[in-house]
Parts: C-alpha cells; sequence; structure tokens
C-alpha cells in the first residue's frame, strides 16, 4: 500500500494526472498561437490593402501588382 492507495488505483490516479497534465500543456500552447495568427492574417490584409507598418501606421501608394505565376500547360 503506497499513501493508503492501492498499487492499480496509484497507477490509475497517476495516468490520470498525466493525460490531465498534457491536456493542460497543448491548450495552454494554443492559447498563444491563435492572437498570433489572427495578428498576422491581419497584417497581411492591411499590406495588401496598401498599409505599410511604420510610425504611425498610414496608407500609403497602392503596391505594384505582383506578377502572377503561369504554368504552361502541356
Amino acid at each position: 500500500m503506497v499513501l493508503g492507495y492501492g498499487l492499480s488505483r496509484m497507477k490509475k490516479l497517476m495516468k490520470g494526472l498525466v493525460v490531465v497534465g498534457s491536456l493542460a500543456l497543448v491548450f495552454g500552447s494554443l492559447g498563444s498561437c491563435i492572437p498570433l495568427a489572427a495578428g498576422a492574417a491581419g497584417g497581411y490584409f492591411m499590406h495588401k490593402e496598401g498599409y505599410r507598418f511604420q510610425s504611425p501606421v498610414k496608407k500609403g501608394e497602392k503596391p505594384a501588382p505582383r506578377a502572377e505565376m503561369v504554368v504552361p500547360e502541356g
């Protein structure tokens, strides 16, 4: 007996703690990725509309259109 628990019950308890701890780590790390991805997407669309990141942020000239990639047929 360990701390008043049987060995099989102690194994179950440890397995549960490992699962809960792993889930907490995964969801905790995702909590910082989501705002980062949202900021990156917002920055991409602002850049596409002609905004440039400087101090202060303002709208400048419209950027030159990008050359489209042409895929040869055949």
